[in-house]
């Protein structure tokens, strides 16, 4: 109890103290740790390179390290980004989050369907910043997450990121809950980029892998005829500037099976996270084990 009090304390410190520095010096302080840190990290160092290799095998170890250092570099990053929440307000936004061309079109266009929207999203750049921006422009969602394990700072993020309007859901049966918000026509977010376990999940290919990755949107979209569209935010030229994107409304596969329907979906989404990651390798999170899931029959042992 008392080590799960400290490290409350600890993360609530770290945001004040973020949150009380210029950007510039933020920004500078975050990458110095991200770099020592880097150094150090013999835990999340290896998971990453091991990804690497398998999305991009062609390239160099060189090159795959310099991806992974700047990956940290963008953890950094979030971390100020979260810290600056309670100081945004739709002024500030809109002089650091901008819409990449298209994208608030495509989004109106998907709500002129007379229902919510479905996005789907990753853990790229600045990912927690996604809903908040989009929320203070006038459109808050709902967005899924998993609980943090220490009750203390998963409460403390959750104030953070409804402090704009948005609605975080629990990812424990959720499903019901997101139905429910996209039949009374309100959006919702979920990232789609993390192993989940078989019975929760679909194997489709990822970087010509196959991944278990989750079926509860094809599920939720298919049920409730909701479009989906891919949602990111990048990284724009300037330091501390971001770019709201996204893509063209994904089709749905209705023309078999349930469960061959969100195979064929899930595939889909796949692809589109595949290719926004190769646009931007060094803004994923690649130090998460994405391929630990395996088919039933493939006995390879992908990390240590």
């Amino acid at each position: 109890m008392r080590k799960k009090l400290l490290t409350y304390y600890g993360a609530a410190a770290t945001l004040k103290f973020f949150s009380a520095l210029p950007l510039p010096v933020a920004y500078a302080l975050a990458h110095a740790a991200a770099a020592v840190y880097y150094f150090f990290d013999r835990r999340y160092r290896p998971i990453g390179l091991i990804n690497l290799r398998i999305a991009f095998p062609e390239r160099s170890e060189s090159w795959r390290d310099s991806v992974l250092r700047r990956s940290y570099k963008n953890l950094s990053n979030l971390l100020v980004e979260v810290s600056k929440f309670p100081k945004l307000t739709p002024d500030k936004i809109s002089r650091r989050v901008s819409y990449t061309a298209g994208s608030l079109r495509r989004y109106l266009g998907a709500k002129q369907k007379n229902s919510g929207v479905l996005f789907l999203t990753a853990h790229m750049s600045a990912w927690e910043l996604l809903p908040f921006a989009h929320a203070l422009y006038g459109y808050p969602l709902s967005f899924v997450v998993r609980p943090i394990d220490n009750p203390d700072i998963n409460k403390l993020l959750e104030r953070y990121r409804e402090k704009c309007g948005n609605r975080v859901i629990p990812k424990r049966n959720a499903l019901r809950a997101l139905l429910t918000i996209l039949r009374r026509k309100g959006d919702v977010g979920i990232l789609i980029d993390q192993n989940v376990l078989p019975s929760e999940g679909v194997f489709v290919p990822l970087f010509g892998k196959e991944a278990c990755t989750t079926n509860g949107p094809a599920m939720i979209a298919l049920r409730a005829g909701t479009p989906v569209l891919p949602g990111f935010i990048l990284p724009d030229k300037k330091q501390g500037h971001y770019l709201i994107h996204f893509g063209e409304e994904i089709p749905l596969c209705r023309n078999g099976s349930l469960e061959e329907n969100v195979r064929v979906s899930t595939e889909r989404f796949n692809q589109i996270l595949e290719d926004i990651i190769r646009m931007y390798p060094d803004c994923w999170l690649w130090v998460h084990k994405r391929w630990k899931a395996r088919p039933a029959g493939d006995l390879q042992v992908i990390y240590p």
